[in-house]
């Protein structure tokens, strides 16, 4: 996938010998048409929602921009780098870090946010220097900005 991304001007998913998806390889990266391809192109976040009237709701509380309107409701996709970390957990999503993994140039943080009693996970990819003042157990918090998650059905 990666080798794809990066000599292709134009990409064709196939799932079970079925067309997936079609187009640039920011497209699908940034706008996966489902979960599958989302997946197949790297790490991905699966954050819970809740709909109400068409208002798609993330967690915290936030209200995605975009109307849903199909009877199912969504996934919401979000990449691990467009979460932003803060290791003070006064701002936005309380977590708790469950692991934290070097990968050269960043590191990745595993994190579980307690919600509406569920309980979810999430990855996120900070910078060295922030990664490295982080450690197993710590409570940082977590944002996005809700134009970063992408909707698909399920």
């Amino acid at each position: 996938p990666e080798e794809a991304m990066r000599v292709g001007d134009r990409l064709a998913v196939l799932n079970h010998g079925r067309l997936a998806q079609l187009g640039t390889a920011s497209q699908i990266y940034h706008q996966p048409a489902s979960s599958f391809v989302a997946k197949l192109f790297g790490d991905i976040n699966m954050l819970p929602v809740s709909v109400d009237n068409s208002a798609v709701m993330l967690p915290g509380d936030v209200k995605h921009p975009d109307p849903w309107v199909d009877p199912e409701p969504p996934v919401a996709l979000i990449r691990p780098e467009r979460v932003l970390i803060h290791a003070s957990s006064e701002l936005g999503l309380k977590a708790k870090v469950t692991a934290c993994r070097a990968n050269g140039p960043d590191y990745t943080l595993s994190l579980a946010f307690h919600e509406a009693d569920k309980v979810f996970g999430l990855k996120a990819k900070v910078s060295l220097d922030l990664g490295r003042s982080i450690v197993p157990d710590a409570m940082v918090s977590a944002r996005f900005n809700p134009m970063d998650v992408h909707l698909v059905s399920q």
